[in-house]
């Protein structure tokens, strides 16, 4: 009997669970129903919280939205001492603008060309362009504080900044981003002026954005090969010196007298600061008053071998010294541009004289021994 009494409990259960499946009891039905909804419910949540969301806002965008370089034709870039640098796009070529002789700051992109009325200087298109293609590049990808107490902190805020960067587009539009403070090697804070959020970068810092001019220019301002000179005249103060090659490559000094002798060393030790010549800073085009010209302290003129058969006379004019930084003003001939150049490699130039150039006198050897007898 115990045997049979369990074989119709166990099918009782099934019979009860099949009414339940296929239609039971009111109560049975209503349970189902809520369990089916609660489970799909949590299946439809689960979804929802990882199913990836292409174009969703926490996708990173960037920072300055959809930069288009190619539409760029202003960036003024400054940095904390309110020191300031600012370019100019002229048919897709960078300017850096300039300010001589202490003019206050044009309202509008100059319209900059090598006239010698242009206060603008040629920038090194590649490095303004990689700057501008890190600025595009910057995302929300981290997010790194969004209050206002943080911009202070951190470097970005209006008043308080490492360097504020303006980019100005052809339709007028103007974005405005600031750097702030550096956390690591390559990252740092950044914020655009338009939002609260700050994000911290990589690929662009400070130092990225320097407002020193020649950061962003070639700063090779004159060049001759030593070899092809064939001669080199310095007039200044002292007097007029003169130098040539010979047939074999020696440089020789002329206006020799009996007894004098050629210090060459002298000469090859002068001759990288000017072959060579690397400035400090652009001026512009147009000649200022200031810029010493009419009365130089040197003029240094080279006559350079083009093609075996012709020469070229090229000359540096070396204008006044600036007091406070003691650089020199120069002009090349080659050049519609005045630039600053180091006052060490110029003072050689400007200061050089005859007797800087003759051999020391060696002692008569006769003296020497009646000298050393006891």
């Amino acid at each position: 009997m115990t045997h049979d009494s369990n074989a119709a409990e166990r099918s009782s259960g099934k019979r009860g669970f099949r009414n339940i499946l296929l239609g039971g009891g009111p109560r049975e039905r209503t349970a189902l129903i809520w369990l089916t909804a609660l489970l799909l419910l949590q299946i439809g949540l689960l979804l929802w919280v990882y199913w990836p969301r292409t174009g969703s806002a926490s996708q990173p965008v960037p920072i300055l939205g959809e930069l288009n370089i190619d539409q760029v034709v202003g960036l003024t870039i400054t940095d904390e001492a309110g020191d300031k640098i600012r370019f100019s796009k002229r048919e897709d070529k960078w300017w850096l603008q300039l300010s001589p002789g202490g003019e206050e700051e044009p309202a509008a992109p100059l319209q900059c060309s090598e006239d010698e009325s242009s206060s603008c200087y040629p920038a090194v298109n590649q490095r303004v362009e990689t700057f501008l293609d890190a600025l595009a590049d910057l995302d929300t990808s981290r997010l790194v504080a969004t209050s206002e107490s943080s911009r202070t902190r951190l470097r970005v805020a209006e008043d308080r900044f490492a360097r504020r960067v303006e980019v100005e587009l052809a339709e007028g539009e103007r974005n405005t981003l600031y750097l702030g403070t550096s956390p690591s090697f390559g990252a740092t804070h950044v914020r655009s002026s338009n939002q609260a959020a700050i994000y911290l970068a990589d690929g662009l810092s400070g130092a990225d954005a320097a407002t020193a001019a020649n950061n962003w220019i070639d700063t090779v301002y004159f060049h001759a090969e030593e070899a092809e000179i064939q001669s080199l005249e310095i007039a200044n103060a002292s007097g007029t010196l003169n130098f040539a090659q010979d047939e074999t490559g020696q440089w020789q000094m002329g206006g020799l007298k009996d007894g004098e002798a050629f210090n060459a060393g002298q000469l090859l030790a002068m001759l990288p600061s000017v072959t060579s010549l690397h400035m400090v800073e652009p001026l512009g085009a147009a000649e200022l008053p200031a810029y010493g010209m009419d009365q130089p302290n040197a003029v240094l003129t080279l006559v350079i071998e083009s093609d075996g058969e012709t020469s070229l006379t090229r000359t540096l004019t070396i204008g006044a010294k600036d007091e406070e930084d003691l650089n020199y003003v120069v002009k090349s001939s080659e050049s519609p541009f005045y630039v600053l150049a180091s006052g060490f490699s110029m003072a050689r130039v400007v200061e050089s004289a005859r007797e800087d150039f003759l051999a020391a006198d060696e002692p008569d050897p006769t003296q020497k021994a009646e000298s050393d007898t006891p």
